[in-house]
């Protein structure tokens, strides 16, 4: 059918049933169906794309090196004899490993069957030995126990395998598993295999960990994924590499994160190793270097100099040709496979991960989506040989763009279906139009001029430069502000989100007017964060002071707000009281019952517990904090402990993380380590970070199995909590001043006007460590230097990168009101007598100093619980000559 001979047919359906764009249409649906589908030859070149990257671009070999391989080669086997070695010479081996200081070890081997060569058994084998021969070598020690007891004095891990098929083997006792899941259950996005070989039970039991070394090739063969965990009978094992971590830093168990969407990471000793959905951690290969190994018969004959072991990490295997254990990796057809365990493991430790998350498919998807979009309109519209240019320009830029990301933030990208894809789409194009091109072009243009703006199109032809990127360096002032538990309210309303919507919209809205009633811009929001700067671009001599103007005048109305939340809540049906409270009353009500004193007090004590009961966390905060402590009621720590508890089954943070340290010591309850570790992990996932410091010291006290079953409790109960939270919004703000580059920034399809620096990024670190110091508003130095008029607090100092000298961090607790307050000139004279006997290390000073803060001004416990805990931990842990008031880094 010829559809252009029907002058009467509509031109705008004549255009949508062009069989030229049809069929282009068809074949970019076909391709994008194989890419989402990923059969085998799609994730192949997908692979060998990644490994031209690899290859052309290699991990360097690090400076110092971390890692060594003890290489059981040919010319071990010919000075010791052949494999396998009778095991009291691999006991020699492991203990003069020892005797060289290193961190760990690990073999990549198995020992899953007796020595043959022990002495005891040879007895019990070989016939025809007369008695005396036969008890004189039944009496000689057992070679498996003497390994053992070499592999006791060390931090070593043992090797295991995984089969996907079922083994005849007898049954041994079932081996607790060190891996813990954080967030979703992991096992079902993980690889699955039939059947454990372990090592004998008597080197079995010797080991402080044990690993999987199992190694899975791609499709090809090729190795550039190792898992970092594999479930085998139901069961999840840790690798082999993230066990030796985990045995290094003396750990009892590692964490696997993971989400909805596949596994996120493993947190192995102190390391978070990142992995794809699968649980395999991508491997970044630096060329075969003789430089890792270490011939085995060298540490025997104690010809090694010390410092060529000191202080790493070993794995022991071999590259002897006969025993056969050769893997492909993108660098080398054929390498030892211990290689791979050590490659992996430097590239961890190295910090030079490839990062693809798993998200990372669909912009890649969207990506072949508008290059074929992009060729279907551009081809009959702009003409093939202008489409050609505009092709390779775009697979210049994709190119580029994907080597940058490769070679400098270990970012993998795949571009190269998108490019074939449009590479097809043009031909097909190309080939099918070009009788037309000219007519479908002007077609086409009329078409798309009803939907550009003619007069923006015409200025930036005009123009072209208003489109570039660039900047200026000014000295400016940064705010960041971000709400505190929001991951706790998203849980809530996850069933609801035109709810959440409209909450962040309703804090957004008067934080964003704060900012702009103080002359300053918004830059952009993050999620639940805000983030605006001063001084840009119009001039603001005083930016530091509006800065901080609009950071009050934000938690003004986030008060008002929160009275808002709670009345309404009341009004709702879940209240039961008969009035809410102001956020002024309740405000007022908690200062009194604070100080315990006032004609007001049992009206203020009725208000507050009124609130309390109704749900309101804070207030049951407020309650738990004065029974605690006495202050306005009876000392009375069961009741402390009841509060404390009902604000943490609210979803309040810091209340999860007191009542998980009451479990943890004892404190109005009986100690139990299981509910600790329910409470504080609930802490951790809203960000509490003493809380998540605290777990890693309670892990270290308990058995593995009882970790693992109080982090499934805490799991199981967060949803409950998140069902009886009720609002109480709360935000961290961080502000700092600088000089930083200003302009427009981006791509050269989109532009924004932004900032960018090392003052910008202090001042989003000082907004989220607003958690740990318990103050919303924290200022840097430079604000706090350059400000008059308002109640500044210094509360700590902070090493900042880049500088020699650590920075002083300030907390902003009110304007000109609040400083000319009798009370907080008193806490100011005694809060900086505080630090000043803390620098100096007077301990028993600094405490009696921290008790009188405590008096003078409420709201500020965060901050003394921080500074009484550093002091205890430095009571006994002295500081030494090298003392810079334990400044915190970040």
């Amino acid at each position: 059918m010829n559809l252009g001979r029907w002058p009467t047919f509509p031109g705008r359906l004549r255009g949508a049933l062009d069989p030229s764009r049809a069929v282009a249409t068809v074949i970019l649906l076909a391709v994008i169906a194989l890419r989402v589908w990923e059969p085998g030859f799609v994730e192949v070149a997908q692979l060998r794309g990644f490994d031209f990257l690899q290859q052309r671009f290699p991990r360097s070999e690090p400076a110092v090196r971390q890692v060594a391989i003890v290489d059981i080669d040919d010319a071990s086997l010919a000075a010791h004899g052949q494999w396998p070695w009778p095991r009291s010479l691999l006991a020699e081996l492991i203990a003069k490993l020892d005797g060289y200081n290193v961190k760990a070890i690990g073999f990549d081997m198995l020992f899953a069957e007796p020595d043959r060569l022990s002495p005891p058994r040879v007895a019990e084998t070989i016939s025809g030995l007369d008695s005396a021969a036969r008890q004189a070598l039944a009496s000689q020690p057992d070679n498996d126990r003497l390994m053992a007891d070499a592999i006791r004095q060390t931090r070593l891990a043992l090797g295991q395998a995984a089969q996907s098929h079922a083994i005849d083997a007898p049954s041994l006792a079932p081996q607790p598993t060190p891996v813990i899941m954080r967030g979703t259950d992991a096992r079902p996005f993980l690889f699955h295999l039939a059947a454990l070989v372990r090592n004998v039970p008597v080197l079995e039991s010797a080991a402080k960990g044990h690993g999987l070394f199992t190694i899975l090739p791609e499709l090809d063969g090729v190795v550039r994924r190792v898992p970092v965990a594999l479930v085998v009978g139901g069961t999840t094992y840790p690798a082999l590499v993230p066990e030796i971590l985990r045995v290094a830093a003396g750990r009892s168990a590692s964490v696997l994160q993971s989400d909805a969407g596949g596994v996120l990471s493993m947190r192995a000793g102190d390391t978070v190793i990142p992995t794809d959905e699968r649980g395999r951690m991508w491997v970044r290969y630096a060329p075969h270097s003789p430089g890792l190994y270490v011939s085995a018969k060298d540490i025997l004959n104690g010809t090694v100099p010390p410092q060529r072991l000191a202080n790493r990490y070993v794995l022991i295997g071999t590259s002897a040709v006969g025993l056969l254990d050769t893997r492909s990796t993108p660098l080398d057809a054929l390498i030892p496979g211990v290689e791979i365990h050590a490659q992996m493991l430097e590239t961890i430790l190295d910090g030079t991960y490839f990062q693809r998350p798993n998200w990372v498919v669909l912009p890649e998807v969207m990506l072949m989506v508008l290059l074929g979009v992009t060729m279907i309109t551009l081809v009959p519209r702009a003409g093939a040989q202008r489409t050609f240019l505009i092709l390779t320009m775009l697979a210049a830029i994709i190119g580029g763009g994907t080597i940058y990301a490769f070679v400098f933030n270990h970012f993998m990208l795949d571009g190269t279906m998108a490019l074939a894809t449009a590479g097809i789409l043009y031909t097909v194009l190309a080939y099918m139009n070009y009788s037309r091109e000219e007519a479908e072009r002007r077609k086409i243009r009329g078409v798309f001029g009803r939907y550009l703006a003619p007069a923006v199109v015409e200025e930036l032809t005009r123009h072209p430069e208003k489109a570039t990127l660039g900047g200026e360096v000014r000295a400016m002032s940064y705010l960041f502000g971000d709400i505190r538990g929001f991951t706790a309210i998203s849980e809530q309303l996850k069933s609801n989100p035109r709810a959440l919507t409209r909450l962040v919209n309703r804090l957004m809205t008067p934080m964003t007017e704060a900012v702009l009633d103080h002359g300053g811009t918004v830059d952009k929001y993050i999620g639940d964060c805000i983030m605006a700067f001063w001084n840009a671009p119009f001039d603001d001599p005083r930016h530091e002071t509006h800065a901080c103007d609009a950071a009050l005048t934000m938690l003004e109305r986030l008060a008002e707000l929160n009275a808002e939340l709670r009345a309404e809540a009341d009004t709702s049906g879940k209240a039961g009281v008969a009035r809410v409270a102001s956020s002024d009353e309740y405000r007022r009500a908690k200062e009194i019952l604070e100080t315990g004193g006032g004609d007001s007090f049992i009206e203020a004590a009725a208000l507050l517990l009124s609130e309390a009961e109704r749900g309101f966390a804070p207030a049951q905060y407020s309650l738990a904090k004065a029974y605690r402590d006495g202050i306005g009621v009876p000392r009375d720590p069961a009741a402390a402990v009841r509060w404390f508890r009902a604000a943490a089954e609210q979803g309040h943070g810091s209340a999860q993380e007191r009542l998980g340290m009451r479990y943890a010591r004892g404190e109005g309850v009986e100690r139990d380590l299981g509910e600790a570790v329910v409470w504080l992990s609930l802490a951790a996932r809203q960000g509490v970070v003493s809380a998540d410091a605290a777990l890693h010291e309670l892990y270290g006290e308990m058995p593995a199995a009882a970790v693992a079953h109080a982090e499934a409790r805490a799991l199981a109960l967060e949803p409950q909590i998140a069902e009886r939270q009720v609002f109480q919004l709360e935000i961290g703000i961080g502000i700092n001043s600088g000089e930083c580059i200003v302009g427009n920034m981006g791509s050269m399809d989109r532009l924004t006007y932004t900032v960018l620096g090392d003052s910008v990024n202090l001042a989003a670190r000082l907004q989220a460590l607003t958690k740990d110091y318990g103050v919303p508003i924290l200022i840097g130095e430079s604000t706090a230097s350059r400000i008059e008029g308002f109640a500044l607090l210094e509360l700590d100092l902070i090493a900042v990168r880049g500088r020699r000298a650590p920075s002083r961090v300030f907390g902003l607790l009110g304007g000109r009101g609040v400083l000319e307050n009798a009370e907080f000139q008193a806490l100011h004279e005694r809060h900086g007598a505080m630090l000043a006997a803390y620098r100096r290390q007077e301990w028993a000073r600094a405490f009696q100093l921290i008790a009188e803060c405590r008096t003078l001004w409420r709201g500020l416990d965060e901050l003394y619980d921080l500074y009484a805990a550093r002091i205890e931990h430095l009571k006994s842990a002295p500081p030494g000559t090298a003392w810079r008031a334990a400044a915190r880094s970040g």
